[in-house]
């Protein structure tokens, strides 16, 4: 019946979740001679790849051991735990509630993130995986397509690349914003154009530039519009410009403030694709990648 299926499904389950945990801990002690203690970690909970790369003194005392040799041994051994590939393989693992399945992913060649990326979704792969829970396949599935797409997008040609960082008119802020470089000038007289460091505002619809560069630009007026702010509403100015970001290059109306930016108006033009460290921009011509099974 389906209950009994499920049940026998949970019950697996927690035997790999237990298989899992040794495998972990022993991938750590076993190349240092020590695969007596496996159980002991695992006996006193730290079974978990985090656990592992994160040991201190005191843990150890917490676990039991009290031989300074093999002490000494675990520490160094934990410091580079988490630096090789497949540590790093199962930290996404974890990251995609997958990790109790870590030892299936080893037993059929599938060590590293890099081998996860060239799998092919099939009822051959879950069957050799051992997977049989529905929302588990789901699971893995994610894994593979989210691989996929971050690939397919980082070898697209990127129109340009913005950074995290903070702007000379926010050094004091509590954190760093995302940043793009653009070339901004009159389109009566683009020789003169000058580079500036535009902050993303996401939450705006307008360019803004500090009054001092758009004297130096001499750029057009457009007129003046309304600018609603938190607690009041003021007149403001509104110039004409050309900003040019990559190759790609846009008509602009450009407001005077302290800092300079780009809103949704100029973001719509571009697909983004925003890292820890990088802020790509794709051209928004080119479709969005198509996911096969």
């Amino acid at each position: 019946t389906q209950s009994t299926w499920e049940s026998r499904s949970r019950k697996r389950s927690y035997s790999q979740a237990m298989s899992g945990s040794a495998e972990t801990v022993g991938k750590l002690l076993n190349p240092l001679g020590l695969e007596h203690l496996v159980k002991d970690f695992i006996s006193a909970g730290y079974d978990l790849h985090e656990d592992l790369v994160n040991l201190h003194e005191i843990d150890l005392d917490r676990i039991g051991i009290r031989d300074e040799r093999e002490r000494k041994l675990i520490v160094e051994a934990a410091s580079n735990f988490g630096k090789s590939d497949s540590a790093t393989f199962y930290r996404y693992l974890l990251e995609c509630g997958l990790e109790n399945y870590s030892s299936n992913f080893a037993e059929c060649g599938i060590r590293t993130v890099e081998e996860l990326k060239n799998v092919e979704i099939s009822e051959m792969l879950f069957k050799k995986l051992l997977i049989n829970l529905p929302g588990h396949r789901r699971r893995v599935e994610r894994a593979i397509r989210r691989l996929t797409v971050k690939r397919r997008r980082i070898a697209e040609r990127s129109v340009a690349v913005g950074y995290w960082s903070r702007p000379a008119a926010l050094k004091d802020a509590n954190h760093d914003f995302l940043c793009v470089l653009g070339m901004l000038g009159s389109p009566r007289d683009y020789d003169n154009a000058v580079c500036v460091e535009f902050m993303v505002d996401s939450g705006s619809d307008v360019v803004t530039c500090p009054i001092e560069v758009i004297k130096k630009l001499n750029l057009d007026v457009l007129g003046q519009i309304e600018s609603r702010g938190v607690h009041a509403s003021v007149e403001t100015v509104v110039y004409k410009a050309n900003l040019v970001i990559g190759q790609r290059v846009l008509e602009v109306e450009v407001m005077p403030e302290s800092y300079a930016s780009v809103g949704s108006r100029v973001l719509r033009h571009f697909r983004h694709y925003i890292t820890g460290d990088k802020h790509i921009w794709l051209d928004a011509s080119e479709p969005e990648p198509v996911l096969t099974r």
